[in-house]
């Protein structure tokens, strides 16, 4: 479908997935692969790199789960001592990590883990369910995920409750794609590649990272209201 578009001559802007082609007039995200990498880092440092690591990875054959799974094993690989139990295929969800660790877990009985990596927060957060409610050792095991969010039950407050012991910011940044779409539509000059700026989430951050997200959610409806009134 992209491919068809520009060839027809529409602008594309590729959003956070990448495809097998090149056909594309901007490609934006955030470094996919460094986020793998960084957490693969970050883990080492709290196994003191030794441990088993169970990885719940994201939908198969998307480009940020390729790339995530690929950063995390790449940093691995300068810690022997780390051994990856179990890989198994998620789809992003909670409720398939949940299923997919509890399956495991049968598969494996006495296996022990020392972290969950999930390749974003809600498959850290189903595993964390699924090995909650079976393994009475469960309360020593350590989970990480990706994406970070803001808000409610997001994974910066989850780090921050100590349910997560650490996450990686997700930027979105919908004001730099639209920045994009205008710079490109008027023939200013434009990056075809940007990369988004990001950061690694642990609970010594977490609280104030919170309250900035939740100071920017506040003024943002500040401002909303403010040009409601105007209106």
């Amino acid at each position: 479908a992209i491919d068809r578009a520009y060839d027809k001559g529409i602008p594309v802007i590729v959003f956070e997935r990448k495809t097998s082609s090149q056909k594309y007039t901007a490609f934006i995200s955030a470094d996919n692969y460094e986020m793998g990498r960084v957490m693969g880092e970050y883990i080492i440092s709290r196994l003191n790199r030794r441990g088993n690591v169970l990885e719940i990875k994201g939908l198969e054959g998307s480009s940020p789960a390729i790339e995530r799974h690929k950063g995390l094993m790449d940093a691995l690989k300068d810690a022997p001592g780390i051994e990856v139990v179990g890989s198994l295929q998620g789809d992003w969800t909670e409720p398939t990590a949940y299923r997919e660790t509890k399956r495991w877990l049968a598969a494996h009985p006495g296996q022990h883990i020392d972290l969950v990596f999930g390749a974003n927060d809600r498959t850290a957060m189903g595993a964390r369910k699924a090995l909650s409610s079976l393994l009475p050792s469960a309360s020593n095991i350590k989970y990480c995920g990706i994406d970070g969010l803001p808000g409610a039950d997001g994974g910066i407050q989850l780090v921050r409750d100590s349910l997560l012991d650490a996450s990686y910011i997700y930027p979105t940044h919908g004001d730099e794609i639209i920045n994009l779409a205008v710079s490109i539509l008027e023939g200013k000059p434009y990056e075809k590649e940007s990369m988004m700026m990001s950061a690694l989430v642990t609970k010594d951050n977490a609280k104030v990272l919170l309250m900035e997200s939740q100071e920017i959610m506040r003024q943002s409806d500040y401002l909303d209201q403010l040009h409601s009134r105007a209106d």
